[in-house]
């Protein structure tokens, strides 16, 4: 009997011992539990976004050029429903967070010594200083905007032009970073859950959907020669004709090109997209 006390003694303890390491901490718990909230509610911040995108955005961008010939700023309030202009800023916004939220991931990922590295790849490819420009362009083209309608637009209405330079801005800087990302190669780096690596997938499929729409709503407001600029605020043609260009070459070209860099990168993951396809190190 003694000896059979012996030996299921230490069996005991060590049964025991492996059940207190295996038991995750408050801490552990409280993480994971936090993390898996933040996952449940980001799914549906994506799901409203693009709800938003496909009911609310693109039927009054739609509406304003077919029936009104303006932009959709330039648009009066309650054109497909009530306080519509409000819900376009919401978008936006709601646009604008997920572009941060991207970025600031990538940041995280690649860190300061990554980003760096990817710095000096950049400034040798043309496809990057191409978007370089595009973005000035941009730029520019806002101002002109700005500055040939300032006193005919409200403040709602200034909000919405910010809203969307702080997109441009933000896809210039996420997909030269993304260009050098291998994105399953990261998630299977950092452990991440089947949940996680969905939406990460649901995010630049988001991206792709949103430039992709944003590339064809620019590009009829073209066809239908929507400018921006109310037709009073057109002062010579010649400004007008140079303002059509600006926005042709940058902001339509630049949505194309982020579109078609998204959709190539789905499928891509490992190449160069803004290079010559080669594959990443």
């Amino acid at each position: 009997m003694d000896v059979e006390k012996q030996i299921t003694r230490p069996l005991l303890l060590e049964s025991s011992s492996s059940n207190r390491v295996q038991k995750p901490s408050l801490t552990a718990r409280f993480r994971r539990s936090f993390t898996q909230c933040a996952g449940v509610f980001y799914f549906w911040f994506l799901i409203f976004l693009l709800i938003s995108l496909v009911v609310f955005y693109i039927p009054r961008v739609f509406i304003c050029c077919i029936k009104y010939r303006v932009s959709s700023y330039q648009c009066n309030n309650s054109i497909v429903i009530e306080h519509d202009i409000e819900l376009e800023m919401v978008y936006l916004t709601t646009q604008d967070l997920m572009d941060l939220l991207c970025l600031a991931i990538l940041v995280k990922w690649h860190r300061t010594a990554g980003l760096k590295s990817i710095f000096r790849k950049l400034v040798r490819l043309p496809k990057f200083w191409s978007i370089v420009v595009m973005v000035v362009v941009s730029g520019c083209y806002m101002s002109i905007m700005v500055n040939r309608t300032a006193h005919m637009i409200s403040t709602n209405q200034y909000l919405v032009l910010f809203l969307c330079c702080v997109h441009c801005i933000c896809m210039a800087l996420v997909v030269p970073v993304l260009n050098y990302t291998r994105i399953n190669l990261f998630c299977s780096v950092k452990k991440y859950s089947k949940f996680n690596q969905i939406l990460i997938k649901l995010t630049l499929f988001l991206q792709f959907v949103v430039n992709a729409s944003m590339f064809w709503l620019g590009f009829l407001q073209l066809s239908f020669n929507v400018s921006g600029i109310d037709s009073k605020a057109k002062a010579t043609s010649d400004v007008h004709t140079i303002y059509l260009i600006l926005r042709d070459s940058a902001v339509v070209l630049f949505h194309y090109t982020v579109q078609s860099f998204l959709w190539h990168k789905s499928f891509e993951d490992d190449r160069n997209l803004l290079g010559y396809k080669e594959i990443l190190e």
